[in-house]
């Protein structure tokens, strides 16, 4: 039992860092750079598109960035956010993970080139930063734990660079932030092997306050992570007002509507629970029925409809999704696991 509840710490951990890294990486407009007249409104174009789903939109965008300034890191940068957040969020690994690394990899070396000519400025700092930490959440991602953890590492450094340079740019404290409150975590669960480990999760949540109220860039995302470390904090109301505020500006979006799941699951609501997988599943369906969360969402529903006691509910979408989705097309274990869902459900 111990053993399940440790794994499951790591997994859930797993994904709320590397949500929250690519999330607070999109809201970068890498100011550092001289960006052509009518730039901001491309970039703010690009954050909409991303957090309502639009991806292949913002895709094109950054192309076309790119495309209208080769020697501006700013395409290729906002690239690599846009296909790690657009495989997260559909729920597989990356599909393109060469264009991912190329993409990477240019990054990096645009970033060079200008810091050898204007020299290295906080700016720069933090955008090779956020470059690393992308690059980490992709090793992350495919459960390479050492790669992740040494670029993660690089990322760390700087970051901190970047404050030192600038004590003002807040929006370092975003990922800071988000890095003592993560080592705090890892104390707290594991302090019999790591006693000596520092951290402290109080201060990484106030680096996420600070850049929440007085970040340029990160924000937005500072606060969607504040609501999902509230929630673990037991801060409900906390967490709820965060989310709400954040709804105003992307309303509907799935970013927000993952972590009202998260919210009503530790309430123990799922009834309400099981709404917001149907709420995600009608968009997932809507968009790219062939996606991994596509089905399961709509697995995840069924199981919170017998937990809520609406079995006739729960029968009547279990016969849809066998119907709806072919076994050969969709993981198999999802399609397995409602077919065995809805065995037990019809011997009640």
């Amino acid at each position: 039992m111990k053993k399940d509840k440790c794994n499951a710490f790591f997994e859930n951990t797993n994904r709320l860092f590397l949500c929250s890294l690519l999330l607070g990486l999109v809201f970068f407009p890498a100011l550092g750079f001289e960006l052509p007249p009518g730039m901001q409104p491309v970039m703010d174009t690009t954050v909409n598109d991303i957090f309502n789903g639009r991806f292949e939109r913002a895709l094109a965008l950054a192309d076309s960035t790119q495309q209208s300034d080769p020697a501006s890191p700013v395409g290729p940068f906002l690239h690599i956010f846009i296909l790690g957040l657009r495989d997260l969020d559909r729920g597989g690994a990356a599909r393109d993970s060469a264009q991912f690394m190329q993409s990477y990899a240019q990054t990096v070396r645009l970033i060079a080139a200008s810091e050898r000519t204007q020299g290295r400025s906080s700016f720069s700092a933090m955008l090779l930063g956020f470059s690393q930490a992308s690059n980490a959440s992709f090793y992350l991602n495919r459960k390479q734990y050492y790669d992740a953890l040494k670029t993660g590492l690089d990322a760390i450094k700087n970051l901190k660079q970047a404050k030192a340079l600038d004590s003002t740019n807040y929006d370092v404290d975003f990922f800071l932030g988000l890095y003592e409150y993560a080592r705090a975590e890892l104390k707290k669960r594991m302090w019999w092997a790591l006693f000596w480990y520092s951290g402290n999760a109080e201060s990484g949540i106030q680096k996420l306050r600070n850049c929440g109220n007085n970040g340029r860039f990160t924000a937005a995302a500072a606060r969607l992570s504040l609501a999902d470390i509230y929630i673990r904090e037991k801060q409900f109301a906390l967490s709820h007002n965060l989310l709400d505020r954040m709804n105003v500006t992307y309303p509907g979006s799935r970013f927000i509507l993952w972590k009202r799941v998260k919210w009503h699951e530790d309430q123990k609501d799922h009834a309400a629970t099981a709404a917001i997988y149907d709420s995600l599943a009608r968009s997932y369906e809507q968009e790219c029925p062939e996606c991994y969360n596509a089905l399961y969402t709509r697995n995840q529903q069924v199981h919170l409809l017998v937990e809520a006691h609406q079995i006739p509910e729960a029968e009547a979408l279990c016969r849809h999704i066998l119907e709806q989705y072919d076994p050969k097309t969709v993981d198999g274990d999802l399609y397995r696991d409602t077919q065995k869902l809805l065995q037990r459900i019809g011997r009640r």
